[in-house]
């Protein structure tokens, strides 16, 4: 309010200015004194004045900036939402070829963003691993625990041709057959089948009571258990090496 009060107040100053400047040219001595004070006076008023007017100059463009602008429509684009895209709009199914050893070829489909510049779809899908029940792939219930893996080799078209991988089971399966009392035996061993798959295969063993036995437990010694690895191993080199991988795995 100061600031207004001294810029309405400027032409009435001006004007004062301009009769002390005339007075002073005119005055006598005896009068000397006492406008040398009023001018001291005005003085001291006209520099408070450019003051406020330097501060108006220094603050004006911050003013107009400001202008026509609604600060509630600005602070509002901070929230505005993005545009949602469904990421399934840049992707591509491809079918899944198991190989010719299984009954069933036609397994699934597997998805894959779209082939975009230096992104290749083909090369994002050699190599990808996948999993499958050994049921679906013969058509058979009784090989349900058993679990097939495929990995995609090559890719023709919308095809993408498997091999095999491995075979687990299912954590289901393998619980259902670990029991209380009784000694779990854990082997594996590298065989080569007929048809030139090199396989790590693994085999689980338990400990059961005997047909006449009253013991609760049925705990294997570390001599037994050594012995009974050995014909795991056996079993397992003799099994693999002389059979090819379709019936190896049936």
């Amino acid at each position: 309010m100061g600031t207004v009060r001294w810029i309405l107040e400027l032409p009435y100053w001006v004007d004062q200015f301009q009769r002390y400047e005339t007075l002073k040219q005119n005055v006598q001595k005896r009068d000397r004194y006492t406008f040398d004070d009023n001018y001291r006076q005005l003085t001291i008023d006209l520099f408070i004045l450019s003051i406020h007017l330097s501060i108006i100059d220094r603050y004006q463009p911050l003013a107009t900036s400001s202008v026509g602008k609604n600060k509630r429509l600005s602070k509002g684009k901070k929230g505005l939402k993005k545009k949602v895209v469904d990421p399934f709009t840049r992707k591509d199914w491809y079918d899944i070829k198991a190989p010719s050893t299984f009954d069933v070829r036609q397994v699934g489909k597997t998805l894959v963003n779209r082939t975009q510049g230096m992104k290749n779809a083909n090369d994002a899908l050699k190599g990808r691993v996948l999993e499958i029940s050994l049921a679906d792939l013969h058509k058979n219930e009784e090989y349900s625990f058993r679990k097939i893996k495929l990995r995609v080799d090559e890719v023709q078209g919308k095809n993408c041709l498997t091999n095999f991988h491995g075979m687990d089971m299912t954590s289901d399966k393998l619980r259902s057959m670990v029991r209380k009392w009784q000694s779990i035996i854990e082997a594996h061993v590298d065989v080569k089948t007929t048809d030139g798959y090199l396989l790590r295969l693994f085999a689980v063993a338990f400990t059961k009571k005997g047909v006449h036995q009253v013991k609760k437990t049925t705990y294997a010694q570390s001599a037994q258990i050594r012995q009974i690895r050995k014909k795991m191993f056996e079993i397992m080199t003799a099994q693999a090496t002389s059979c090819d991988l379709k019936e190896l795995v049936h």
